[in-house]
């Protein structure tokens, strides 16, 4: 008989061997399972990353196909005018939409689908770039001439070409926003192929003159805002992945607008300031958007109230260069425009709006003084003290102390300007002015007296309205 087993007894007796084997047996088991799991673990791991490889390449094939398009358009095309150029662009955007009809009708895969249908309708703004250029190279309205680059450079060979081309391409265009649109965001299909067209055919207006791009592009922005927020922000079906892209295609026509300008053009005082007025309306309709990312909507919106100054600022240089005018009108034109700006924004803004009227009434009551400083005469000591009047008036209302002592001083101030220049100002009319302001002040002080609830509730019920203009 084998040693070890006629000692197996004497090993069981004693007891401290078998916690041994034990303790191996268990730790062989342990092994064993880490193994298992070790397999599982790689075996999900592995079929984790097939899940995803489609998704990366998707995008890979996408930023692919961006890059092939920006290729096609900027490389040399000495063999081919300018219009089989543009319409082998719009094979290729063909191209797209026919590969998007085909993954989701014959392979049905939705994903695939919607990422070439997507590609196609972001293409839509560079065809109606190229379209408005080629009208524009036939029919062009306030502009000079430009020595554009050669991926800039569009011409037609006579004018029933261009619009041959351009009626083309939208017959063209028109179907393949209405696809994309029904595959992205099917509820709003309509609408958002509507709004879609219209937006980009601000692209086809034939002028390349700053001003006119300016305000186009700022009543082009400030169209898509409303759009946005009347139609889109409501619906449930575009909070997904593809409703955030349909909603950010909308403001691709005005990028391209003002990024035209910018780059092959020189920049206006008008121009200058709808860009600012445009970042101004951004920054302080998009701000309520920042509400859920710890981000502090009041101080997004009041960040807004610098570019709405510089807009009119601008502004007022623009009319100034445009229509002539003298230099003393530069700070009326600026200083109380971006007052009127401020307070209207005031009424939409996501508080209460006090700090941005007591801003306002600042501006107006210290810019009317600091013009009475460097144009000293008749019309800015009267729109001095006209201007102070009312910020006075607000400040004690609102309980405002920095706009009281802003509009008080100013008071004192054209007081006592009119009290030291009175034989040089009203020669003609010694008190006639001053008169007439100082009845008008008390007669406004009475009607305020008598009628102070109704004018209130008035303002409240404006106010009320103005926050929901969907109500």
């Amino acid at each position: 008989m084998d040693p070890h087993i006629r000692r197996a007894p004497d090993v069981l007796e004693t007891g401290a061997p078998v916690e041994t084997v034990c303790g191996e047996i268990d730790e062989a088991l342990a092994a064993d399972d880490a193994r298992r799991e070790a397999r599982r673990s790689a075996r999900t791991r592995s079929e984790g990353r097939l899940t995803d490889l489609p998704r990366l390449l998707r995008w890979i094939g996408g930023a692919v196909l961006v890059v092939a398009a920006f290729t096609f358009m900027l490389q040399s095309w000495e063999r081919a005018d300018d219009l089989a150029r543009y319409y082998h662009f719009l094979a290729f955007t063909g191209t797209l939409t026919v590969a998007g009809f085909f993954c989701g009708l014959r392979i049905r895969e939705e994903k695939g689908a919607r990422t070439f249908l997507g590609l196609a309708a972001g293409a839509v703004p560079v065809h109606f770039t190229v379209l408005g250029a080629l009208l524009y190279s036939q029919f062009p309205w306030l502009s000079g001439f430009v020595a554009y680059p050669d991926y800039a450079h569009f011409s037609a060979p006579h004018p029933a070409a261009a619009l041959l081309t351009a009626a083309i391409g939208v017959a063209v265009l028109v179907p393949v926003c209405w696809t994309a649109f029904l595959t992205l965001a099917r509820p709003e299909a309509k609408r958002l192929t509507a709004a879609y067209v219209l937006a980009n055919a601000a692209l086809l207006v034939p002028t390349r003159n700053a001003d006119v791009i300016g305000v186009l592009a700022l009543v082009l922005l400030m169209g898509c805002l409303f759009f946005d927020r009347r139609f889109l922000q409501p619906a449930q079906g575009l909070r997904t992945l593809e409703g955030r892209f349909v909603r950010l295609l909308m403001g691709v026509p005005f990028v391209v607008l003002i990024g035209r300008t910018l780059n092959l053009y020189e920049p206006s005082a008008l121009f200058v300031a709808a860009c600012a007025a445009s970042l101004a309306a951004l920054l302080f309709k998009l701000a309520p958007l920042a509400a859920g990312r710890n981000l502090d909507v009041d101080a997004l919106q009041h960040l807004a109230l610098v570019p709405a100054g510089l807009a009119c600022w601008h502004l007022a240089h623009g009319v100034l260069d445009t229509f002539g005018g003298p230099e003393a009108a530069l700070l009326p034109l600026a200083c109380l425009p971006t007052a009127g700006v401020y307070a209207a924004m005031s009424l939409r803004a996501a508080g209460d709006g006090a700090r941005m009227r007591s801003l306002a009434a600042m501006v107006a009551a210290g810019g009317m003084a600091l013009q009475l400083v460097l144009f000293p005469g008749v019309l800015s000591s009267v729109a001095c003290l006209a201007t102070a009047i009312l910020a006075t008036a607000y400040g004690y209302a609102a309980e405002q102390r920095g706009v009281l002592v802003t509009g008080g001083a100013a008071v004192a101030f054209g007081l006592l300007y009119h009290l030291r220049y009175a034989a040089e100002l009203y020669a003609l009319s010694p008190w006639a002015a001053l008169a007439a302001l100082g009845i008008a002040t008390v007669v406004a002080a009475s009607l305020l007296e008598r009628h102070h609830r109704a004018l209130g509730a008035r303002l409240g019920a404006l106010r009320a309205r103005l926050a929901d203009p969907g109500r």
